[in-house]
């Protein structure tokens, strides 16, 4: 095909295209043609109608000025070609043009190709050099043939110059999402309660989060330079290590298994580690990955929980066994009543006899050693805690007394020190009752040294019980204040960790079949309960044991006790003795009759009541029983009252924790007699009341 050349006779023998401006569609090739001259357009048209590229025809957008092509190009961005002639409206619109494109609309891909009539006025090396366009032509010499090759070179650059720009648009995305999402895991990882890690085959650390130094206070570097078990606790490295060891032998992995470690500073913490294995491409092992859960917080309340229930079960075990040794208590001592009371009666038959004397006198011996052993089980079971009123004690003269009489006892290979404050105040207590629990901790220390050689030391101090300044091995609930202890140190043998928990339990001994009783220390806990006080143990095995005993530090000053003097008193006035048991019905008969008193005695109590509803003037003073089937004491006291006040009422009862004899007795009780009765008891208890 020869020149196409703009003759008007040419471009009249076709018919002009009159076209809008094409609407952007798609699967078609977009040309922009701008040319000031409307010969140029049609020409172009012409040779180009039936054009196709990849069965995709060309869609030619017209504009015939430099400022109608901008408003075409700021429609139209997917433009595959422009075909530019330099003078528009001005000689440089359309070089400004090409500026405006690269610069302003930042469009790359378009293919620019300038078409000039004067190329004297242009060089073409000036216009690759200096502009941003991708051919030269000039209108004299453009064929058909070179214009279709033009636009089909045009459209295989831009398709792929447009993939390229999506390529680098998605990798644009991508880098941007990895970027965002590493942000996004590194805010996770720092900010999680958790520890992440990753360690070699030889289980040293490759990497750990940000995290763990503030958990554990190694810094990075220096939890690189450990291994995974460095610093577990020794029952992490004795149990859960070999745990972690046999799973990844077994299952390549392990999950959930509960490790403690030891922080830079000495604190433990508790985790549930987790961790499976990663490979190199070669599929050879190259470590493990996985997570440690602070469980710390969790496990603390857990130990505490299961500190509180053991300290809970302790508390109802010793409550079960006192009730037990309670009622066992109370069934002997109305037993032990009858013996003795008998053997009293006996005496005053036999008194010329003085061989029978001599055997009722040791009756009435061996009662008194049973009635101590009783008052014991029940200071255990905390039955007889008002037997003895709460006197004001110094502890500094009950041990001082009690040392002088250990050192008669003590052999003189077994040292006996003490180390006494003697500023320590008193306490509320029952002297007799803490020199039972002191002698009886020495003499547990004293046979604990099994070698015969060692130290027994006794202190006394005072201290301020606070959260800053704790009991240690305080296993019961204290109020913060002042305490007096009394502790008993000794160099023996100690106590065995699963012998400690039962060492309080009455019977319980670890001593020779017949060389003790086993109630020494469930004798000293009742005491030291009673008196609201605690007890503490302290032992190493092979190395010695301590025991300390708290009491609450008495603020007001010590008062001078009224002794009473021990004289068999007789009387003659008419008596009314109710007990439910009939062989202490017939005794306590018999003691009133010998000290002069006209008796009426009673197995029922509410057989007793409606004799003193029928004659309520008939009885000086009445003697009952507390534990009755029918009626209790103190109820029937109360029924007694309101019939006549003015009568006295004795209740006769080794359980006495009801009735506080230090206040006013709201059941009309006007005295206490212990339990088995003693005939001198009785007789000054009657003596009293009736001399009022």
């Amino acid at each position: 095909m020869g020149n196409l050349k703009y003759n008007e006779a040419f471009v009249k023998s076709e018919k002009k295209f009159q076209s809008p401006m094409p609407v952007t569609a798609p699967g078609v090739w977009k040309i922009l043609i701008i040319d000031d001259e409307p010969c140029a357009h049609d020409i172009t048209e012409l040779v180009l109608k039936d054009f196709h590229f990849k069965q995709k025809p060309l869609s030619l957008l017209h504009a015939y000025s430099a400022k109608e092509a901008r408003i075409i190009l700021e429609t139209h961005e997917d433009v595959v070609l422009i075909l530019l002639d330099i003078i528009l409206e001005t000689e440089t619109a359309g070089l400004e043009l090409i500026h405006w494109i690269r610069k302003h609309l930042k469009n790359k891909i378009s293919q620019i190709v300038i078409r000039t009539g004067k190329p004297e006025n242009f060089s073409e090396q000036d216009m690759i050099e200096a502009y941003d366009v991708n051919d030269y032509i000039v209108k004299t010499d453009v064929t058909a043939q070179r214009l279709k090759t033009l636009i089909t070179g045009s459209i295989r650059t831009f398709v792929d110059k447009l993939e390229l720009k999506k390529e680098l648009n998605v990798r644009k995305l991508i880098e941007q999402s990895l970027k965002e999402k590493e942000i996004l895991l590194k805010d996770i990882i720092e900010n999680i309660g958790d520890i992440l890690w990753e360690i070699n085959v030889d289980m040293k650390y490759v990497y750990i989060s940000e995290k763990a130094e503030n958990i554990t206070g190694f810094s990075k570097s220096e939890q690189k330079k450990r291994r995974f078990s460095s610093d577990m606790t020794l029952e992490s490295k004795k149990n859960s290590w070999p745990e972690i060891q046999k799973k990844i032998m077994q299952e390549k992995k392990f999950s959930n298994i509960e490790i403690s470690r030891t922080t830079k500073n000495g604190d433990i913490q508790y985790y549930l580690t987790s961790g499976k294995p990663f490979f190199n491409e070669k599929n050879e092992l190259k470590g493990y990955r996985g997570a440690d859960i602070n469980i710390t917080d969790l496990k603390n309340s857990e130990l505490e929980k299961e500190k509180l229930i053991g300290q809970l079960r302790h508390a109802q075990r010793l409550e079960a066994m006192g009730t037990l040794a309670g009622g066992i208590a109370h069934d002997f001592n109305n037993i032990l009543g009858g013996i003795l009371g008998y053997a009293q009666l006996l005496q005053f038959e036999l008194s010329d006899n003085q061989n029978c004397l001599s055997y009722t006198r040791q009756i009435v011996t061996g009662c008194n050693r049973a009635k101590n052993l009783i008052f014991q089980i029940l200071d255990f079971s905390r039955q007889s805690e008002n037997l003895i009123p709460q006197n004001i004690a110094n502890p500094i003269e009950i041990v001082e007394e009690t040392l002088k009489l250990l050192r008669a006892s003590f052999p003189s290979s077994i040292k006996l020190h003490s180390n006494i404050d003697k500023n320590t105040g008193c306490i509320k207590a029952d002297p007799s009752q803490i020199h039972q629990a002191v002698m009886n901790l020495c003499t547990n220390a004293r046979q604990a040294i099994k070698s015969g050689i060692g130290h027994v030391t006794i202190i006394v101090r005072q201290i301020i019980f606070s959260s800053d300044n704790p009991i240690e091995n305080l296993k019961t609930d204290l109020p913060f204040g002042e305490y007096i202890c009394i502790s008993v140190e000794d160099t023996g043998e100690g106590i065995e960790t699963d012998t400690l928990d039962k060492i309080f339990n009455p019977y319980f001994t670890t001593k020779d079949r017949g060389d003790g009783t086993g109630l020494g220390l469930s004798v000293v806990h009742g005491i030291v309960t009673r008196f609201s006080g605690a007890v503490t143990t302290r032992t190493r095995p092979g190395e010695g044991t301590v025991f300390a005993l708290y009491f609450p530090k008495y603020l007001k000053k010590k008062k001078k006790e009224k002794t009473s003097r021990n004289i068999l008193i007789k009387g003659k006035a008419c008596v009314l003795f109710i007990d439910d048991e009939p062989m202490l019905v017939n005794l306590g008969k018999m003691m009133l009759e010998k000290l002069g008193y006209k008796v009426v005695a009673k197995e029922s109590a509410l057989s007793a009541l409606k004799m003193i509803k029928k004659s309520p003037e008939k009885f000086d003073i009445i003697i009952t029983d507390m534990t009755m089937p029918d009626i209790h004491g103190t109820q029937l006291a109360v029924e007694i009252k309101k019939i006549n006040k003015k009568i006295p009422i004795v209740l006769a009862t080794g359980f006495t924790n009801i009735i506080q004899t230090e206040k006013p007795n709201p059941s009309g009780i006007d005295a206490i007699l212990p339990k088995p009765i003693e005939i001198n008891t009785l007789s000054q208890t009657l003596h009293q009341l009736l001399a009022k």
